[in-house]
């Protein structure tokens, strides 16, 4: 089981969803965006790949994410933009 959480920049909860653990991170964002108005968002690695540009083109959501460790993105950033 999955907790994926939507906080404000002090931490607190706003909404949530519980998922099973092998629902991909990325269904669960599309799912949470769609009940609240969102314009920036930072998340884990889960979230990291298509879903970013995907989420900027259609939703105008900008998606901070930890770049994972096995990236074949090589920049410098700890964070997909």
């Amino acid at each position: 089981m999955k907790v994926h959480t939507v906080t404000d920049l002090n931490g607190n909860p706003i909404d949530y969803l519980l998922t099973k653990a092998n629902v991909a991170d990325r269904d669960s964002l599309y799912e949470l965006s769609d009940k609240m108005s969102i314009d920036t968002l930072f998340g884990d690695k889960g979230y990291v790949g298509q879903v970013s540009e995907e989420l900027k083109q259609e939703r105008g959501i900008k998606l901070y994410a930890l770049k994972r460790g096995n990236s074949k993105n090589h920049c410098q950033s700890l964070f997909v933009i």
